[in-house]
């Protein structure tokens, strides 16, 4: 679709959308078309109450489970989505029944021309990309006519139409959003090129309706028109384009990268088609797994790339060209540490040359080239290196480069300072910020030569000397003249004549650069940033300014203007802005742990424990401090420490950051939700609440998204106190709501669990109580479920033998926490289970009670035991006016659901079922015969797995809902696990254990059916739950999931919990 933009040279062309419209648009309102068509079964029930458009009760939505046809489905969102969405813009549609802007004979002529000439080509001309979506020599949709300065026009002189421009506004947002609504909510049957079209041209109508609101004069308060999705799914997982990314040599984790960043199907489109060229090779890199760096991403994941890992024992300084020997260059040492220990300032390097002195090789016989050490003073201009060690300009044993490699450095510098002044000779004193200069006057009037500085030569090797530095490394950047940027993916690209989208995505969305986390704080600190191109050196903003003008009469480029800006305003604010002075100028909530955690989410790094001492630079910590141990762990655990002290700042729009507190307040402390997202907690005492990494790529086994990983640091607008966690000793001192778990057994001296080798079972569910009058007794029971929350993530991805590996691995772990009598529920504050959420996420916990040693700890009177809180029983807990505070150790986050009306009633049923097999002399008797002789899985449930996974759980539609995936899993256990020793004879040379347990079996068979007799509007509910054709395995949830009950007893208000 050539809607889409391009880049110069595009690594692979935009497929052509065929032209499959068997009827042409009619004119009328177009949010009721589908309702005029007799197909108001394709609007999403979220739409059929839109005024003017409204659908009959009646129709169901169905196009999930029995889809349109692709022969009817194409032509009929083609003609309604693409040419019914351009009359709409272009004012030809009724706005009302019988209400237009123009005359109906002109919107007919004017619809006609769409068909006729505009809109409609033959295909001969249209270059293809893929045969499988179009017919040769067929007709194609073209855009063309659509970016042309007359489309702009038209639309502004029918919006001079409207009676009330405002109200146009709205109504056109509206249709927008009815569009892109309906089209994410159809998943199958349609093409690519069919669904890419609309996708272009619903965004391009969407940014230029933001646009002409936006820049008009006045400016029109804009209405919901921003924010529409279209870019949803367009980098699908497994899809065409991420296929067409992986083989031209882009790493899975960018093209992950690119999905999640970037909120523009127009910038991911022009992302995707950029050249990947292999360092020193003219030739598009398409048909393997390398990047544009010449790294081998073969053994790379969606979630990390370790291509650019380094093995510091082995890593050795690479020379400029192939095949040259140069000797390095050395700066010393002893002078490094004497500027940063005599001084409270920082070394850099004046470059100087002299001539007859020496043979050096590669100077052009323009005299040796020396480097000399000095401290930084105010004024003195110099240029900090930002580059990727892993392109060889580091070096971890010497502060040595070899010579090849300062001489480009030196004429990099040069070249960039003879630019610097030129531009500024030039331009006028309005112009200096577009050159990036910060106080440009007086650099102007400054001869110095810039000096250097770059961590190889300036920061010292021994560690006391690199501490000293890495204080003061972000002075280094921040008091930069210029930042220039380093990678040999960026230098592999010219950049004159290169359109400036081109340019700034290559460096925001495809470059090594953009991925390592040493060099985020050296992006984010930089007053001046410079990227190094093959001819030359550009200004990153000189760029933003420029494709900002471009996007101003092309709204595509806007678009994509939008999401760079948008990382660039992402990296900015993680540091705050200051004048020659040192004054801040701007400061974007420097403490924000959402723009933090956002920010490193793809981010990578060779050493572990050097994650927490960029964390300490970007966020003003005590680098010190923290980097006193040498462990990661014990790193981070000293960042976490001063990140809680930190107070927050509220974002612009009034919004409290996520860092440490909210608002104006200032109040410090860290956001309690993310003990409920955590994946890979620290393992040191006091600090197993919060993460071992902000790093996506260092997390081992990830389940987090990054949407994910940033709301957890999300706080609410009422800056609620509760809402934030204080470190202790005793772990995270939170202020939540919570329930003790009490288990009970079914009948007493019988054990929780009186039949455990009756069946096979794996845990995907436990079923708990709760009294809905908070724990008196008096009230009716309410039926709940729990999962492991990292079970339930994993499922989807998991294969059949990883999810049985697992289950045989961790057995029963939910049970196994409850039988020990101390385990606690805490609610995630945003989403209490008290509040009949679907589903929620929770905490469950080891809880007990502070003793003296823990108020020591936490220097706390021991008056805060009482003597009630000492002697009372657990379940008396929730009844205490004043309850003590409880010390917690994490186990795992879990989902808690309530169940439906139908399956409570089941459980209650079954749950009678229970108590009457519990109290009959034959489980007694297989009680006092302990476990099985050789306890294991049955010789029957390995082929109950084909038959359950016949079950009702194959007709699922599989939304992503958590509750249907986790009914998918139940629903196959109940076919493992029901076909338990069917058709053994007891009598047939079966151990005592075998002959009580299949009598066992037999009275739960037999009990079950009296109930179903009893009780037959169950049978119903059993089917919908476990399948229509698993009636007589009903019994097997008996012994699976009510082996004994669980009650919840409900913590008061207030309770205080040490989380760790």
């Amino acid at each position: 679709m050539d809607l889409f933009c391009l880049p110069e040279d595009p690594a692979a062309p935009t497929p052509a959308c065929p032209y499959v419209c068997v009827e042409h648009w009619d004119g009328g309102p177009f949010r009721s078309y589908a309702v005029r068509k007799s197909r108001a079964g394709l609007v999403p029930v979220s739409l059929r109450d839109t005024p003017g458009a409204e659908v009959a009760t009646d129709v169901l939505y169905s196009e999930n489970l029995y889809p349109t046809p692709q022969a009817e489905l194409e032509p009929f969102l083609q003609t309604w989505l693409f040419f019914g969405l351009v009359a709409e813009v272009l004012g030809l549609n009724e706005t009302a029944s019988g209400t237009r802007l123009v005359d109906e004979e002109t919107a007919r002529t004017e619809i006609a021309e769409l068909y006729d000439v505009v809109l409609v080509r033959d295909g001969q001309d249209v270059q293809d990309a893929d045969d499988d979506n179009n017919t040769r020599g067929g007709k194609y949709i073209t855009g063309v006519v659509l970016l042309q300065e007359e489309a702009g026009e038209l639309f502004h002189q029918r919006l001079d139409l409207a009676p009330d421009k405002m109200a146009r506004l709205v109504d056109l947002s509206d249709s927008l959003r009815y569009a892109v609504v309906t089209l994410h909510s159809i998943q199958e049957n349609v093409r690519d090129a069919v669904r890419h079209s609309i996708v272009a041209l619903g965004e391009m109508l969407t940014t230029g309706i933001f646009m002409a609101a936006s820049l008009s004069r006045p400016p029109t308060p804009l209405p919901t028109v921003v924010g529409l999705n279209w870019f949803r799914d367009y980098v699908r997982a497994g899809g065409a384009v991420e296929a067409g990314m992986l083989a031209r040599g882009w790493c899975p984790s960018e093209v992950d990268k690119v999905r999640a960043q970037f909120q523009g199907a127009f910038t991911m489109h022009y992302a995707s088609r950029l050249r990947r060229r292999a360092v020193g090779q003219g030739q598009d890199s398409s048909s393997s797994s390398s990047s544009s760096s010449g790294h081998d991403h073969g053994g790379c994941s969606e979630h990390a790339c370790k291509a650019f890992q380094m093995d510091l024992g082995t890593y050795r300084p690479s020379h400029a060209q192939e095949g040259c020997g140069c000797a390095h260059i050395e700066v010393c040492e002893a002078d490094i540490v004497r500027v940063l220990r005599e001084t409270d300032s920082f070394p850099v390097l004046r470059l100087t040359r002299h001539v007859g002195d020496g043979h050096g090789h590669g100077d052009g016989g323009q005299g040796q080239l020396r480097l000399s050490v000095e401290p930084w003073t105010s004024g003195v201009p110099y240029v900090a290196y930002s580059h990727v060690w892993a392109d060889g300009l580091g070096n971890p044993r010497l502060n040595s480069l070899p010579r090849c490699q300062v001489e480009r450095i030196s004429r990099l510098v040069a070249a960039l300072e003879q630019d610097v002044r030129e531009s500024l000779s030039s331009s006028s004193p309005s112009a200096d910020d577009s050159a990036g200069i910060r106080d440009s006057s007086s650099a102007s009037a400054n001869a110095q030569p810039y000096r250097i500085w770059i961590d190889t030569f300036c920061c010292p090797i021994e560690l006391n000397g690199k501490l000293l530095a890495l204080q003061r490394i972000a002075d280094v950047y921040r008091n930069a003249t210029h930042v220039l940027v380093l990678d040999k993916a960026l230098a592999a690209f010219p950049s004159v004549g290169v359109h400036p989208a081109e340019l700034l995505l290559r460096t925001i969305g495809a470059s090594p650069w953009m991925r390592r986390l040493w060099t985020l704080q050296e992006g984010a600190l930089a007053q001046s940033l410079f990227v190094q191109f093959a001819d030359r050196a550009v200004n990153f903003l000189a760029l933003l300014q420029d494709l900002f003008i471009i996007g101003r009469t092309d709204a595509r480029y806007m678009r994509i203007w939008q999401d760079v800006m948008s990382e660039f305003n992402q990296l900015q604010s993680l540091s705050p802005k200051r004048d020659s002075a040192g004054a801040v100028l701007f400061n974007k909530s420097p403490t924000d742990l959402v723009h933090l955690q956002r920010a490193l989410h793809f981010r990578t790094v060779s050493v572990a424990a050097d994650e927490p001492l960029c964390i300490a630079t970007l966020m003003d910590l005590d680098t010190r401090r923290i980097a006193e141990p040498t462990s990661h762990q014990d790193r981070m655990a000293r960042v976490w420490e001063q990140l809680a002290r930190l107070p927050a700042t509220g974002d612009d729009d009034g919004n409290s950051g996520g860092g440490g507190g909210g608002g104006g307040g200032g109040t410090a402390g860290i956001p309690v939700r993310l003990l409920f997202f955590l994946e890979e907690p620290l393992d040191v005492p006091g600090w197993r609440w919060a993460p071992r990494t902000l790093l996506g790529s260092s997390v081992r086994d990830p389940v987090l998204g990054i949407d994910e990983r940033v709301v957890r640091f999300v706080r609410e607008k009422d800056g609620d106190p509760d809402a934030l966690g204080t470190p202790t000793p005793l772990g995270l001192r939170v202020r939540l709501r919570g329930c003790r778990l009490v288990p009970c057994p079914r009948a007493p001296g019988l054990p929780l669990d009186p039949w455990p080798e009756l069946i096979h079972r794996y845990e995907d569910q436990v079923l708990l109580q709760r009294d809905d009058d908070g724990g008196s007794g008096s009230g009716g029971r309410r039926w709940v479920r729990i999962m492991d929350w990292y079970r339930s993530r994993k499922l989807g991805r998991w294969t059949r033998e990883q999810r049985v590996e697992h289950d045989t691995r961790v057995g029963q772990p939910l049970q196994r926490a409850i039988a020990t009598g101390r385990c606690a529920i805490v609610y995630d504050p945003q989403a209490s289970p008290l509040l009949n959420q679907e589903v929620c996420t929770c905490c469950l916990v080891q809880a007990d009670e502070l003793d003296d040693a823990d108020l020591a700890a936490l220097d706390l009177p021991t008056t805060m035991i009482t003597s009630t809180s000492k002697t009372a029983p657990m379940h008396h807990v929730g009844a205490d006016p004043s309850p003590p505070p409880l010390k917690a150790r994490r186990e795992r986050a879990i989902l808690m659901s309530p169940l439906s009306d139908a399956e409570a009633h089941m459980m209650d049923v079954l749950q009678g079922v229970a108590d009457r097999a519990a109290a009959h002399p034959a489980t007694r008797e297989l009680v006092a015969l302990g476990p099985p002789p050789l306890a294991q899985p049955s010789k029957c449930s390995s082929t109950s797995e084909n038959k359950g996974d016949n079950t009702k759980a194959k007709a699922k539609d599989g939304d992503g809902d958590t509750g249907n995936d986790k009914d998918k899993v139940v629903n196959r256990q109940k076919g493992d696990e029901g076909s338990t020793a069917e058709g053994e004879d007891p009598d047939d040379g079966g151990s005592p254990w075998e002959a009580a347990s299949r009598r066992v079996r037999d009275l739960l068979k037999a009990l079950v059916a009296e109930a179903l007799a009893e009780h037959p509007e169950v049978v119903q509910t059993a089917r919908d739950y476990i399948g229509p054709d698993l009636d007589e395995y009903l019994w097997v949830l008996v012994p699976k999931v009510l082996s004994h009950a669980t009650f919840m007893r409900e913590t008061p208000d207030g309770q205080v919990w040490y989380i760790d």
